[in-house]
């Protein structure tokens, strides 16, 4: 489904741009719209640095709209000063696009996390409370490695710990509990979020993001 111009002015963006090969991150503002595809924002901002952009320079423009994230490319048409402040002018030259979650992308991090659930072969007694480290993380679910046995189909409670979820509990079902091939006397537990508010998995979205691009400057893959 094509996607219509859904930019407004205020919109915070942000502006993905080649530099020694590699790609950076810089922060900006939708200024004005002046049409469909043409767009003023304000200077590209770093950690420590501004990115005046070239005329003809083609960049990718990423936002979050409504708990969505869009993307598309655009060309630098040209640098205007307003107000001691640089203006830079963009012409969208790609379609928009919705980044789609239906496969959702797992992050090899460790992040904490607390479960509340039924250890195995004491499914009648009261649940427990334990604290663990993901292997990796997705808006879909988690993956752990420890010591401890789960019911397959089971339901969990779960708290993570990223800012701004850390008092979020989310539902999740136990898909799998295997011992680890990695990792001796490990187990490794697939849990898929079954009850997750929506700002919560957009949270842990672009928590991922952020890694992402963190471990891009680091060089870690």
């Amino acid at each position: 489904m094509k996607i219509h111009n859904n930019l407004r002015s205020g919109q915070k963006i942000e502006i993905e741009v080649a530099e020694n090969g590699e790609r950076a991150l810089y922060y900006s503002k939708i200024e004005e719209v002046i049409d469909d595809t043409t767009y003023i924002i304000t200077a590209p901002v770093g950690r420590r640095t501004y990115s005046l952009l070239s005329v003809s320079d083609i960049v990718r423009v990423i936002y979050n709209l409504k708990f969505s994230i869009y993307t598309f490319e655009a060309e630098v048409m040209g640098r205007q000063k307003s107000n001691e402040s640089i203006l830079i002018k963009l012409k969208r030259v790609s379609e928009i696009y919705k980044i789609q979650r239906r496969n959702y992308y797992r992050l090899n991090a460790m992040v904490s996390v607390v479960i509340r659930f039924h250890p195995a072969g004491e499914e009648n007694s009261e649940k427990i409370i334990k604290n663990f480290e993901t292997v990796d993380i997705s808006g879909g679910g988690i993956k752990l490695a420890s010591n401890q046995l789960f019911i397959v189909n089971s339901n969990v409670s779960i708290l993570i710990n990223i800012p701004g979820i850390e008092r979020e509990v989310i539902e999740g079902k136990v898909v799998r509990c295997e011992i680890s091939e990695e990792r001796h006397g490990l187990y490794q537990t697939g849990i898929q979020f079954t009850k997750i508010p929506k700002k919560v998995r957009y949270i842990i979205e672009q928590y991922i993001l952020n890694k992402q691009r963190e471990y891009l400057r680091k060089g870690i893959t």
